[in-house]
């Protein structure tokens, strides 16, 4: 973990911080203790992965690890199947998309209309934040790229959807309006 010095310690710190802060978050959302503590550890773990700063080799370079593009061997060609982690290929675009879909997914639980309409907006303006301060602040030794910023959004809205239809699934889907 020496390319990631400081983002299990944030992410701790975001954890502890998000478990505190569930309950009452939840309340003024109109959403579960859980979906609330799954929104603010989302945010947690892009803050932890994103912004905090690279650790650097020993000769001054900054490491970054390259991932396969395929961890596991692909099926023969004799065959149709494949398992289903052979259908994307694991590497820095899929990381970042998976990145941010808990975010999304947070968002999409949030049970009052115009509060999710408005975190949407947040978490879908995050990625320009994210990748700017990448660029501006030199310290991070990190490198800032237009296409993060649409595998970032793309996360959101794939999280967006999968949230959504999970609050309709648990019936918490009132929107703030009580039923008579």
């Amino acid at each position: 973990m020496h390319t990631f010095p400081w983002a299990f310690p944030v992410l701790a710190v975001g954890l502890l911080a998000g478990a505190w802060a569930a309950r009452p978050v939840g309340r003024s959302l109109r959403m579960p203790t859980w979906a609330a503590f799954l929104l603010l550890a989302a945010l947690a773990l892009v803050v932890a992965v994103t912004l905090t700063p690279l650790g650097g080799a020993p000769d001054g370079a900054v490491a970054v690890p390259q991932l396969p593009a395929h961890p596991v061997p692909v099926a023969p060609a004799s065959g149709l199947w494949r398992w289903p982690w052979q259908w994307w290929p694991v590497d820095e675009r899929t990381l970042n998309v998976a990145l941010f879909v808990p975010l999304g997914v947070g968002v999409g639980l949030v049970g009052r209309r115009r509060l999710r309409g408005v975190l949407l907006l947040v978490a879908l303006m995050l990625p320009l934040v994210v990748e700017g301060t990448q660029y501006l602040v030199g310290p991070l030794n990190r490198d800032a790229d237009w296409r993060d910023v649409v595998d970032n959004v793309t996360g959101v809205v794939i999280g967006l959807v999968i949230g959504v239809v999970l609050r309709r699934a648990t019936g918490s889907s009132n929107d703030g309006v009580k039923s008579s």
